[in-house]
């Protein structure tokens, strides 16, 4: 039997990284590891963001996952919104680093494709790089559906393009040359189970078990925030009075109307949450509920089925719709979604019936070799 050698060195470029909150910096420390202990890769470096509560550079398995701190802290709060282009301005420096690393042979650039959602340096740094015969593969992760088709072209340096799901896949087949070099990974997960002593989280955390609705999103507008904190306040007027949403994450969009929902009791800001307590919050909620529009397969989603909870899935998920579709957000409008609220903190709700056994991380591990691997082609003067 052929053992395939690991990859000498992964590069991630990332906007984010643990401890920092969102999809992003859960996802890459889960595959960093995942992937040096399957032995797909021998060395992992991620490039991120600064942050406050990490030391840069920080390093853990022994030494052979490093992460640098090259782009400005966003903290993603209201009160830093007015250094947002000048932190905008010196993470787009950090591009041209690349051009200066030594790549060794066998090496790969993984990039997170929101890097490119808007415009960007980026991508001229990988035309670039790209030219060089002394290059890593280079792969574009796209996380959802947010990359507009008017922004394919950013993904011409790639020589392969992920996709994390189908709705994501199909999005990405309107491009021809994007479509050649796309392969569908499913969103991993790490171990997923329900948890012990869910109330004393919740507790901990300020979430009234069996009571509030938990938003895992943070304060995002383009979650479809709003939505939900009307859909609250629809179900209050009809008796539910004691209804609230529990919202856990960052605070980038909170203005006076999410500080009016507060006030009224409709909602509870539990601030950020470390991931790993995630699942017994969501499984001490009454329910769990995403009904965002852009998603391409959530991560919090996933990990509340694991944990045994009641949840309300966002719509347009292929799997989703495929597995549970009745379990899927009404969103025409606050009244219809509330209705759905009344039931799933109320009545009979059954759990949703979706195999998160697929996404278990160790089980793609030689998914992510075969699209990972560099191919002699792209190396031609490789030593």
């Amino acid at each position: 039997m052929t053992v395939t050698p690991p990859i000498r060195e992964l590069v991630i470029l990332t906007p984010s990284y643990t401890p920092a909150i969102g999809g992003a910096a859960v996802y890459y420390p889960l595959l960093a590891r995942t992937l040096l202990d399957a032995n797909v890769a021998a060395r992992v470096t991620v490039l991120t963001e600064r942050h406050p509560d990490r030391a840069d550079p920080a390093t853990a398995h022994e030494g052979r996952l490093v992460v640098h701190g090259i782009r400005p802290f966003r903290a993603g709060s209201p009160a830093r919104q007015r250094t947002r282009h000048l932190r905008y301005i010196l993470g787009e420096a950090c591009h041209a680093a690349l051009l200066g690393r030594a790549w060794p042979a066998d090496s790969v650039l993984l990039v997170h494709a929101s890097l490119h959602y808007h415009p960007s340096s980026l991508g001229a740094v990988l035309r670039t790089l790209r030219r060089r015969n002394d290059r890593p593969r280079l792969v574009a992760d796209v996380r959802d559906p947010l990359l507009p088709q008017r922004a394919f072209g950013a993904l011409a340096p790639y020589d392969a393009v992920l996709a994390c799901g189908r709705r994501v896949t199909a999005h990405l087949f309107a491009d021809p040359a994007v479509a050649a070099k796309l392969t569908e990974i499913p969103a991993p997960l790490g171990p997923v189970a329900p948890p012990a002593d869910p109330a004393v989280t919740a507790q901990r955390h300020g979430l009234v078990p069996g009571r509030d609705l938990l938003w895992p999103h943070g304060m995002l507008r383009r979650k479809n925030l709003d939505l939900a904190l009307a859909a609250i306040r629809e179900l209050r007027a009809q008796g539910q009075v004691d209804a609230a949403l529990a919202i856990a994450g960052g605070s980038r969009d909170r203005d006076k109307a999410v500080d009016r929902a507060l006030d009224r009791g409709e909602a509870r800001y539990l601030g950020p949450v470390e991931p790993a307590e995630m699942p017994a919050l969501a499984a001490a909620a009454a329910g769990v509920i995403d009904i965002a529009g852009i998603e391409g397969m959530p991560r919090a989603m996933l990990e509340a089925i694991g944990a045994g909870a009641r949840v309300l899935l966002p719509p347009g998920i292929p799997e989703f719709d495929h597995h549970c579709p009745g379990h899927i957000a009404d969103t025409r409008s606050p009244a219809a979604l509330a209705a759905q609220l009344g039931r799933l903190r109320m009545g009979p709700w059954p759990p949703a019936p979706y195999p998160v056994t697929a996404h278990a991380a160790e089980r793609l591990a030689p998914a992510y070799r075969a699209v990972l691997a560099p191919r002699q082609e792209e190396r031609p003067c490789a030593s």
